[in-house]
Order: C-alpha cells, then sequence, then structure tokens
C-alpha cells in the first residue's frame, strides 16, 4: 500500500524524524491500490462534547512516529531510545530510562482504547490494499504512535500469519523491514462504507514511497535483503518498486507487506561451515554474499603471520568458493527474477 502520513524508523543507528503531521509522506503496506475514503468509523461511546474537545486538542499537538529503535526496545525490553520524539510520553509520571509497558501490554492498551473510543488517537491513512487499509494510531496514555494495518474477519488469519513471518525476520526488524507489535481483535468494529474492520496489524512506520525519491538504486538493497530473509527461510512472493519505502530516519529502504512469502526451512550451517564462518566473519562475507578469491586470504601463501594458524589447504579454499559462487548465482536467479523481466 501507499499512503499519507508522517513518521519514524531506525535502531542503533538512528535520526530523530523530522516528519510531522502536516506534510505526511506515503505508507505503502500491502498491495497499491489508492483509494477514496468517504466515512469514518463509530464515533466514542463517550458524549460527542468530550470527543471533539479531544480531537481538537490532538489536532492542535499531533505527535510524531515513534522510532524504530523505541519500539524495537519495547518488544525487547531495552532501554528508551532518547532520539525517539515521544520519549517522555513513554516515561510516564517518572524518570524511568526503560519502557513502562511491555509489547503485550502495549497491545492490550491500544485494543482496550480502541473499544472505548474510535476517535481520538486514531487517523484512518488515504491507503486502501486489496486486504485491508493503513491506519495512524497514538496510545493516549502513553504516547506510542504506530502503523496499523487492519482488515475483514476474513482476512484475519492471513494477517496473523504475516504476523507470524515478522517474527521470523526478527533479525531484520527496524533495519530492512518495519519492528512488529503484534496483532488484536478489536472490540468494536471500525464502519467504512459497506466495510467492517475487526483486526489489526501493529508495526512501526516504514517511511515514504519510494517513488517520489529519484536516483535511489532498488536492486542495491534488494539483493541483500532477499539473501538476508532466505537465510531465515522466507521468500517474498510480492517483492515490487510499491512494496519498497525510502525511511528518512535510516537514510535507507524498507521492504513492507509479507503476507504473500513462501516459508522453507533455512538449510542447517555444518560444522565445517561453521568454522569457516567464525573465521570469515569479519569480512562480511557471507553476510553481503560477496564472496570471491581476492576477498579470501591466500591460506597457501608464505607470507602469512606465523602467528595465524590456517586450518583450510588451498583445495578446501576452493571448493568453498565454488559452493558460495553457487549459491549466490541460485539466490539472485531464482529470487531476483523479477528484477531481470
Amino acid at each position: 500500500m501507499q499512503s499519507s502520513d508522517d513518521g519514524p524508523s531506525g535502531l542503533t543507528r538512528r535520526r530523530t524524524p523530522s516528519d510531522s503531521d502536516d506534510d505526511e509522506p506515503a505508507i505503502p503496506d500491502t498491495p497499491t491500490q489508492r483509494g477514496q475514503v468517504t466515512k469514518y468509523g463509530h464515533p466514542s461511546k463517550q458524549s460527542t462534547d468530550t470527543s471533539q474537545s479531544n480531537q481538537q486538542r490532538q489536532e492542535q499537538q499531533q505527535r510524531q512516529y515513534c522510532t524504530h529503535a523505541c519500539l524495537f526496545g519495547l518488544t525487547h525490553r531495552l532501554p528508551l531510545d532518547t532520539q525517539c520524539p515521544n520519549i517522555v510520553a513513554h516515561r510516564g509520571q517518572g524518570t524511568s530510562l526503560n519502557h513502562v509497558l511491555t509489547q503485550l501490554q502495549l497491545v492490550e492498551a491500544f485494543r482496550e482504547q480502541l473499544g472505548h473510543d474510535l476517535v481520538t488517537g486514531v487517523k484512518k491513512l488515504n491507503l486502501n490494499g486489496r486486504r485491508g487499509s493503513l491506519f495512524r494510531l497514538e496510545l493516549l496514555s502513553h504516547g506510542y504512535v504506530v502503523v496499523a494495518k487492519a482488515c475483514i474477519s476474513i482476512f484475519a488469519d492471513e494477517f496473523r500469519k504475516e504476523g507470524q513471518v515478522y517474527e521470523r525476520l526478527e533479525s531484520l526488524q527496524g533495519d530492512v523491514v518495519p519492528v512488529y507489535l503484534g496483532n488484536l481483535d478489536m472490540i468494536n468494529p471500525w464502519i467504512e462504507m459497506h466495510y467492517s474492520f475487526t483486526h489489526m496489524l501493529l508495526m512501526s512506520y516504514a517511511g515514504r514511497d519510494i517513488q517520489k525519491h529519484e536516483g535511489i538504486d532498488i536492486e542495491r538493497y534488494a539483493g541483500p535483503y532477499v539473501a538476508r530473509c532466505a537465510e531465515l527461510g522466507v521468500f517474498n512472493n510480492d517483492l515490487h518498486s510499491g512494496n519498497v519505502l525510502w525511511n528518512e530516519e535510516r537514510r535507507s529502504v524498507m521492504f513492507i507487506d509479507l503476507g504473500e512469502v513462501t516459508l522453507f526451512e533455512p538449510p542447517a550451517k555444518s560444522a565445517e561451515v561453521a568454522e569457516k564462518t567464525a573465521i570469515l566473519a569479519p569480512r562480511r562475507i557471507l553476510q553481503e554474499l560477496e564472496v570471491n578469491a581476492a576477498q579470501i586470504p591466500d591460506l597457501s601463501s608464505e607470507a602469512r603471520s606465523e602467528k595465524r594458524k590456517w586450518v583450510f589447504t588451498e583445495e578446501v579454499r576452493q571448493e568453498y568458493l565454488a559452493k558460495q559462487r553457487e549459491r549466490k548465482a541460485q539466490r539472485f536467479c531464482e529470487h531476483m527474477r523479477w528484477f531481470c523481466d
């Protein structure tokens, strides 16, 4: 999907988001089909005056999205991200350096808030896809601002499976895919025209439509992304430019929409491969899939340091190189067909 709303994101190497709600970016997140929103959901069970008053206060000072580092820290019980624009609200009444809420508490708090009020802290983004729509959610009690992908009941199981894919890609969250926060079943549905949204998938804000940024080489980022997903047993069947966003905070791209993937058992590393990986890890050869003879030390060279005891013969080295080239070719030919079409 693609939309138009503000944002944050990042991990340890991050920047404070500069986007505001007055200049909201495109937020893809499911297939890219733009539709007009003509009607909002059920109003709050509270009085109309109270809802309008709260809504006015929200419009006067609307928060930015939380950073990836902030939400990743929450899901992994790490300290608060000092670069998150909402850090003061996250602390509540105290001065704690840690998140007051856990991941499960955050999801439940959003569920309860939506059960009482579908207006305050909720903004429907002008973006609809094949299976749902995007929302901007703010947890009023603690200032967390996230993206929610909502769907009707028949797609709820698919959204739960997508959440499981995000969990499998945990090591990539906040880096090349959004931080996954959880799924929730809404107490009261959001009614819009003839649709009734009853389920949501919560995640961090990924970024703007990359098609609005010229000069970005998607292929440069897609190759390592596909390879890293493959190492975790995931192949994205819906990888196209509409599902690639530019994240200003990280100054990099992010990939979204993991609803159409193929899962497989990632290949286990043998003891031999593990030993080689440990030696070659500093060069990040395996991680970047850029193995070549120039990058691997000449194990037969007499000039090598006597203190370093290489356990590989030249024959083993060449065999290792051949296997890596074969794997690289398979990954980039089988998984990157969409770049070659």
